[in-house]
C-alpha cells in the first residue's frame, strides 16, 4: 500500500492593498520627494514601517511612456526623519516629466545573497539569488511624474513584493503516533533568476507582475539547492496544524516537482527534484500506558530526512507554479503515512509501512487410524 504525507499547498491572495497604509509626512517645495508605502506583511517582510532605503533610477520622458535621457542613476534614497533623501542630498525637478524605477531588499544583499539591478532606458532588470531564503525583494514604478503635480505633494511610491513567500504548518492527525520535528527544508529548486519589472501599461491598472526567468544552468545545480525553514527545534506535533519555522523568500518559478510513481508493490521511482524534507522522530503507541511508545523512525538521531513532493498548485487552476507576490502555505499533516526516504531520490522508499498480515487457517487433518481418521474403540462395562 502506498503511504504518503498528505499536505495542501494553498496559494494566498495577493497581499493587502497599500491604500490604507499611513503615509509619511513630506515637506512641500520643488525638491523631489517620496511618500513610500509597501504591502502590509509580517515577520521579515518589507513593509512601510521597516523600509529604510531603496535604490532609484529615473529617465526623462516626452510621451509619458518612452524613457529618454537618464536623470537619476542608481542613487540610494534613505529615510531621514519624515523625508527621503538621495545620497544625503536634495534632488530638484527638471522641466521634463520623469519615469521612476525603485528596488529594495530587506537586508544588505552580500555574499550568497546577490542582488544586482541593471536599469537602463531600454530595460529594467534585477538579477537575484535567494541565498539562504531570508531576503525579501520589492520594486516600484512611478511613470510620467510632472513637477507641477508635486509642488506640494510627494510622489506616492507603492512597493510590491517580487518574490514568492513560502511558510509551513505541521500537524498530526493520528492519535496513535507521537511525532517530533527538528527540521524542515525545501530541496531541489531554482535559486536564482532575472526579474524584468512590470510593463508601464499594466503596473498601475492591473497590478502587473514582474517577468521572472530562472537562471539555474543544470539539473545537478538545482538538485543541490536547499533552503532551511526550521532547524534545531524539537517540536511535538499536535492534532491542530500550527505554523513552524521561518518564512522563505524564493524565486518565482515553474517547479521541477519531485513526483513519486508506484511501479509495483514495494517498488517506487521518482522524477524531478523539488521536494519538502522533514527531520523528525516517529513513535507509535504500543500499549495502554501514557509512555507506551516504540520508535519506528528516528531521523533526528540518524540525520535522515523524509520527503514529500513540492508543488505550487493553489486554490485556482491558474496557480500552477510559484508566482511573485504570492504567499504559499504548505500544511503537512501526518496521518496514515509520512512520505518517503529520499536517500536515493530516484528510488524512494515509503517511510511508514503498515504492519499487515495475510491470515489463513489450515484445515484440520484427519488422524491416521482409519480412512477418515476415525478411531473405533470398544467400550465395555466394568
Amino acid at each position: 500500500m502506498r503511504t504518503k504525507l498528505s499536505f495542501a499547498a494553498l496559494a494566498a491572495l495577493a497581499l493587502a492593498s497599500c491604500s490604507s497604509d499611513e503615509l509619511l509626512e513630506q515637506n512641500s517645495g520643488s525638491a523631489i520627494n517620496f511618500s513610500v508605502v509597501a504591502d502590509k506583511a509580517t515577520r521579515a517582510d518589507i513593509k512601510t514601517d521597516n523600509l529604510d532605503n531603496f535604490k532609484v533610477w529615473s529617465f526623462k520622458t516626452a510621451d509619458g511612456t518612452t524613457n529618454g535621457d537618464p536623470f537619476i542613476n542608481n542613487m540610494v534614497c534613505s529615510k531621514s526623519g519624515d523625508n527621503w533623501v538621495f545620497n544625503g542630498q536634495t534632488m530638484f525637478w527638471p522641466t521634463e516629466n520623469l519615469n521612476f524605477y525603485m528596488v529594495a531588499t530587506s537586508a544588505a544583499a552580500t555574499g550568497t545573497n546577490v542582488f544586482t539591478p541593471s536599469v537602463s532606458a531600454a530595460a529594467q532588470k534585477v538579477d537575484f539569488t535567494a541565498g539562504d531564503g531570508t531576503i525579501d525583494f520589492v520594486y516600484a514604478m512611478c511613470q510620467n511624474q510632472a513637477k507641477k503635480d508635486h509642488l506640494a505633494t510627494p510622489i506616492n511610491v507603492n512597493f510590491r513584493h517580487a518574490l514568492s513567500k513560502v511558510v509551513f504548518k505541521l500537524g498530526n492527525t493520528n492519535a496513535n503516533l507521537r511525532i517530533t520535528v527538528a527540521g524542515i527544508r525545501v530541496v531541489g529548486i531554482n535559486d536564482k533568476g532575472t526579474c524584468t519589472l512590470a510593463s508601464t501599461s499594466t503596473y498601475g491598472a492591473t497590478k502587473g507582475e514582474c517577468s521572472w526567468e530562472s537562471q539555474a544552468s543544470s539539473k545537478t545545480q538545482i538538485a543541490d539547492v536547499a533552503y532551511t525553514a526550521l532547524t534545531g527545534a524539537n517540536t511535538l506535533l499536535t492534532a491542530e496544524s500550527t505554523e513552524v519555522g521561518t518564512p522563505l523568500y524564493l524565486v518565482p518559478q515553474v517547479l521541477p516537482t519531485w513526483t513519486v510513481t508506484k511501479v509495483s508493490e514495494g517498488n517506487y521511482t521518482a522524477t524531478g527534484t523539488a521536494r519538502i524534507e522533514i527531520l523528525c522522530k516517529i513513535e507509535q503507541k504500543t500499549g495502554e500506558g501514557a509512555e507506551s511508545y516504540s520508535v519506528i523512525w528516528d531521523g533526528i538521531t540518524s540525520g535522515k530526512y523524509i520527503a514529500v513532493s513540492l508543488d505550487g498548485k493553489g486554490a485556482t487552476a491558474t496557480d500552477l507554479d510559484w508566482l511573485q507576490g504570492k504567499k504559499y502555505i504548505y500544511t503537512l499533516s501526518f496521518g496514515q503515512g509520512a512520505g518517503y526516504d529520499p536517500t536515493d531520490p530516484a528510488k524512494p522508499e515509503p517511510t511508514l509501512v503498515a504492519i499487515k498480515a495475510a491470515v489463513t487457517v489450515e484445515e484440520f487433518v484427519n488422524g491416521v487410524d482409519g480412512a477418515n481418521g476415525e478411531i473405533n474403540s470398544d467400550v465395555k462395562p466394568n
